[in-house]
């Protein structure tokens, strides 16, 4: 992913990963994903549920309920000036346009 790419560069480049799913049993690389962000300190993940489970919802463990919105990237994002890079499925895709 590109994600590990730049990990593998020692880029020192702030990240920002945003991952959408329906809840935390289609959350795809969530632990690696953690791992990252925890381990690397220019890198911020974000998580937003479309139907959070029950669980979910008690370990508050998601960022954001429902889809990825413009308004609520430019509360995570400090700056337009930088590189953005989607990739999903053709809803998610027709979604983000």
């Amino acid at each position: 992913s590109m994600l590990n790419t730049l990990i593998e560069q020692n880029s020192k480049r702030n990240v920002c990963f945003v991952h959408a799913a329906i809840n935390s049993n289609t959350h795809a690389m969530k632990e690696h994903v953690e791992a990252v962000d925890n381990e690397y300190e220019q890198v911020k993940a974000y998580t937003c549920y479309s139907a959070p489970t029950e669980k979910d919802l008690e370990m508050k463990n998601f960022d954001k309920e429902g889809f990825i919105e413009a308004e609520w990237l430019q509360t995570i994002i400090p700056t337009t000036e930088a590189e953005f890079y989607f990739c999903g499925p053709v809803p998610f895709m027709k979604h983000i346009n």
